[in-house]
């Protein structure tokens, strides 16, 4: 650049620094994104855990499980403190 090229003293800041790439300009951008995809996946494997389906199938996995079986005999509930409730069990039915 000569003398003649230069109309404003900002041009003489950018010849010195190069210009920044698409990931430096966008990196909030970029995470984001992967932090977003991240949470997805996480809702998605919780639900999996959760979820009571022996089979599981997605566009990218399936899964044939064994799901633990829930006896009603053995939900009871007991209180926390027995000095201020009676200490008998309750069953759910």
């Amino acid at each position: 650049m000569s003398e003649e090229d230069i109309l404003c003293p900002i041009d003489c800041v950018r010849v010195g620094c190069p210009e920044a790439d698409w990931l430096e300009k966008h990196n909030t951008f970029v995470i984001t994104v992967i932090g977003s995809f991240s949470a997805l996946l996480g809702v998605i494997f919780a639900y999996c855990l959760k979820s009571r389906c022996k089979n599981i199938k997605t566009p990218c996995f399936s899964c044939d499980r064994d799901v633990v079986e829930l006896d009603s005999n053995l939900n009871a509930i007991s209180p926390r403190n027995p000095n201020t409730i009676s200490s008998q069990n309750v069953e759910l039915h």
